[in-house]
């Protein structure tokens, strides 16, 4: 459950993100590096409340994310691969552990000023169906550096 409030939270952030500026989103793998505060997110069009997102931050090292969603939880760990794009980026998660396509978490990223938008589709969309830049579909997550 905590997974799919994770995925609506990004997609609803991403409203707030404006297209990149052409660069090859593998060049963007080093902009994620570090810890990020979860400032703002929304599931389907419906903003998250403030305590729901008090102490939650996502870590990226290398590859590798890690996302608490609340105080004294564990993480969920993922595998981000970053897909070349013109507009805003695109993203995958691979849950950790799973060589399973269909859980594969994929969506849309952008950096505007100092803030990272994620936004999320449901587990094991179509690549296809992942829109060109951030829309309000899914989950929406605004992250601001710690």
């Amino acid at each position: 459950m905590r997974i799919w409030q994770t995925i609506f939270a990004m997609l609803a952030l991403a409203t707030f993100a404006v297209p990149s500026h052409g660069q090859d989103a593998k060049s963007d793998l080093p902009k994620f590096q570090g810890k990020w505060a979860v400032v703002e997110m929304f599931r389907f069009g419906e903003e998250v409340t403030s305590e729901e997102l008090d102490g939650s931050f996502v870590t990226f090292t290398g590859d590798k994310m890690s996302w608490i969603q609340k105080k004294n939880e564990p993480p969920q760990e993922y595998t981000i691969k970053l897909i070349p794009q013109k507009k805003s980026g695109r993203i995958e998660l691979i849950p950790k552990g799973s060589a399973d396509k269909d859980e594969i978490i994929r969506g849309t990223y952008n950096f505007r000023d100092r803030f990272l938008t994620i936004q999320l589709l449901s587990k094991g969309t179509d690549p296809a169906q992942r829109p060109d830049r951030i829309s309000r579909r899914g989950i929406i997550i605004r992250l601001s550096p710690r």
